[in-house]
């Protein structure tokens, strides 16, 4: 609907992934440059985390985005839930193209051989990890898939490691990582992703509408935008969200700006009785 009304080519704050829309913040920028390091250098183990909706899988996407070349292969895996490490592995397995194995060992000496072969060619394998933190933890060998993860950064050839791994997680990962000692003590790089300061917000909003063909200033009042910013909690993803809800409203009241009163009747009861919203009685 908005589209349209503020002449814009795509929707601005869509959740969906869109490398175009990314804004790199100071902590995004910090946690980039760190999974660069460890990717490039060969480090083998780097960690992501940060609070729901900071904006972890945006980078994950980004890294994808920015290694897809022919030196590297490269396997995504978002839903590390599963139910035994044999389960991991294999899913591993299939994410890096190979047929599904039938056993844990063939699993393992199936993706052994093939990483060794992408090393020989002169590629490196990366495994990018999401919601790491519901990978299982547990003294049982066939559910313990940090231990599994253990195991693959073990893979060497030549003292080359054999994978790369980036492990991305919410806030509860550490804690997981911190009762295995000997996983912990192997992560070469924790790039840690926090809230948006106000002044960063307002930047990734108008990036946002910039690249959406949006024109500047925004329309959204200088109020409106600390109110989205105290409703969101500093938080990318609910910013985006709360101003998905509020542009239609400046449509829906022919207004060329979205303010505050706007953001009130979004995400509170609407105001009773006489009020003027967007300039208008």
């Amino acid at each position: 609907m908005y589209r349209g009304y503020f002449n814009l080519q795509d929707n601005p704050f869509t959740t969906s992934p869109d490398p175009r829309f990314f804004y790199l913040a100071p902590s995004h920028a910090e946690s980039m440059a760190k999974c660069e390091y460890a990717i490039r250098n060969k480090s083998g183990l780097a960690v992501v985390y940060g609070d729901v909706g900071t904006g972890k899988t945006t980078i994950l996407n980004k890294l994808r985005q920015r290694f897809g070349d022919e030196q590297y292969t490269i396997a995504v895996l978002t839903n590390p839930n599963q139910t035994s490490d044999t389960a991991l592995l294999k899913a591993v397995a299939i994410e890096f193209g190979l047929s599904p194995p039938r056993t844990k060992q063939s699993a393992f000496d199936q993706l052994q051989e093939f990483l060794a072969k992408e090393v020989v060619a002169g590629r490196t394998p990366l495994l990018l990890l999401d919601e790491a933190q519901d990978l299982k933890n547990s003294i049982r060998a066939d559910r313990d898939m940090l231990g599994m993860i253990k195991t693959l950064t073990n893979l060497t050839l030549d003292n080359e490691r054999l994978i790369q791994i980036i492990l991305f997680g919410q806030l509860e990962l550490i804690p997981l990582l911190k009762k295995r000692r000997e996983l912990m003590s192997r992560v070469a790089q924790f790039g840690v992703l926090s809230p948006l300061a106000i002044e960063d917000a307002i930047a990734m909003v108008e990036h946002r509408w910039k690249a959406a063909g949006g024109m500047l200033p925004l329309p959204i009042e200088k109020d409106a935008l600390n109110l989205i910013y105290h409703l969101a909690r500093g938080l990318p993803r609910d910013i985006v969200k709360v101003c998905n809800s509020a542009s239609p409203n400046a449509c829906a009241n022919i207004a060329p700006i979205c303010c505050a009163f706007c953001m009130s009747r979004v995400w509170k009861p609407p105001i009773t009785g006489p009020s003027a919203c967007c300039g208008q009685p």
